[in-house]
């Protein structure tokens, strides 16, 4: 697993992308989180490596504080985007250029029962809960909402909730790529 604290950015697309390609388990959480909220996931999830926008405020150090619950929680790599004190074990736009070509995808066919991510929930508690999502799950709904809107590869949707968010995994990152030639 890994935990992502990152905004709506294309780098996040690409990292959440790479991570489900090669069996990786996103646990989608939100930048705004802190200690008790990444506390709690951590403990649940327990997370090999952490994604973090170290741009994301200008009121926090997001990627010092995720090297904190790296250490507070066992997490043994850090990996950053956009992070000028370099708290990160690896940065992101590293890993991007280090990758001379794109990855086959032809063969990649998850099981419709396996999880595609974790996401979570605060419910009544305030605590976040983990909810995991399903391949086949966010494929029938994806298609569903771009059939109920009869949208095309030739529409534009606009979407205002974070990428990380369930529904903008759906509408927004799997609308586009299943509409993708």
């Amino acid at each position: 697993r890994a935990l992502f604290q990152m905004g709506t950015l294309a780098e996040t697309q690409i990292a959440v992308l790479g991570c489900m390609l090669v069996g990786v388990l996103p646990v989608c959480t939100i930048p705004q989180y802190r200690q008790i909220e990444i506390g709690a996931i951590a403990g649940i999830t327990r997370p090999k490596a952490y994604f973090v926008q170290g741009d994301f405020t200008t009121s926090t150090d997001l990627a010092a504080f995720a090297r904190t619950m790296c250490d507070d929680h066992g997490i043994g790599t850090l990996v950053t985007l956009r992070d000028g004190s370099m708290h990160g074990d690896l940065r992101l736009e590293d890993l991007m250029a280090s990758q001379a070509a794109l990855a086959d995808l032809s063969d990649y066919a998850p099981a419709p029962g396996d999880a595609a991510v974790l996401q979570l929930s605060g419910g009544s508690t305030g605590l976040p809960k983990i909810i995991p999502r399903f391949h086949g799950e966010y494929l029938a709904h994806t298609q569903a909402w771009l059939g109920q809107y009869d949208t095309t590869k030739d529409d534009t949707r606009i979407w205002a909730l974070p990428l990380l968010h369930n529904a903008g995994m759906m509408f927004a990152l799997l609308g586009t790529l299943l509409h993708a030639n």
